[in-house]
């Protein structure tokens, strides 16, 4: 079983469940890396970006129950800038991420109605704005007069959480090693539960401010913000047609 594994602080209440390797091979990378190798078949199971899932759905299984998702502020996802938002002219995306760069074209084209440029060349004479993701956003975002959180602008349009990861298996994976995948499910949800009812308090405050403002579930409130992040995409012909969200 091939797993891939995003080695961000993000990611820590599932670390028990790949601390066994039993038989698991651990590959490490950033999102935007993992989305890669998964669509190439090169990992069987992922936390891999909801965009990934989204765009090509017909290749993977949701695991239930498990996300990375956020009401309001997630901290970890920001547009930084020296000038106000309504002044850029250029936003330099994030290479580590698909979701993140989705969800800023949404917020400039469907919440503001905003034509500002987005890409990966950095201008040298535009108002420019940088999409910081993961440990990046953590440690440099203090660096900008400016500071945006994406998700907060998210649930102040739609009133509901952003997933901005899932837990994903190859469906031809699936059907080959039923009993494998199930355990792991099973293993990811007690890692979340364990590491919030025992490990949390040994970390430091504001790392464990950190992770607990996060939630790590998958209800119903967060398919239907997939939905809607999924119908914002179609209408900005994003994505080629509306996924359908199948769990193992």
């Amino acid at each position: 079983m091939k797993i891939g594994w995003i080695d961000y602080l993000n990611t820590v209440p599932f670390r028990k469940a790949i601390v066994n390797r039993n038989g698991k091979v651990i590959i490490k990378g950033v999102p935007s890396f993992l989305n890669k190798l998964i669509y190439e078949s090169k990992i069987d199971i992922g936390i891999v970006s909801s965009a990934e899932y989204i765009e090509h759905f017909n290749r993977y299984f949701l695991f239930s129950d498990v996300s990375i998702s956020s009401y309001k502020k997630v901290y970890s996802v920001v547009l930084v800038s020296d000038v106000p938002m309504e002044r850029l002219e250029y936003i330099y995306l994030s290479k580590e991420s698909k979701t993140s760069n989705l969800l800023i074209e949404i917020i400039l084209r469907k919440f503001l109605s905003k034509d500002t440029q987005i890409g990966f060349d950095i201008p040298s004479k535009m108002k420019t704005g940088f999409l910081l993701i993961g440990n990046k956003a953590l440690e440099e975002k203090q660096k900008f007069k400016y500071v945006y959180d994406l998700s907060d602008i998210w649930f102040s349009y739609t009133k509901l959480p952003f997933v901005f990861a899932l837990w994903c298996v190859r469906r031809e994976f699936y059907y080959q090693s039923l009993d494998s995948v199930e355990r792991f499910k099973l293993n990811l949800k007690s890692s979340v539960n364990e590491f919030f009812k025992k490990d949390i308090k040994y970390l430091k405050p504001d790392v464990r401010n950190y992770l607990q403002n996060l939630d790590f579930s998958l209800t119903k409130e967060h398919i239907l913000s997939l939905e809607r992040f999924s119908s914002y995409l179609k209408e900005l012909n994003l994505i080629d047609k509306m996924p359908n969200f199948e769990f193992v």
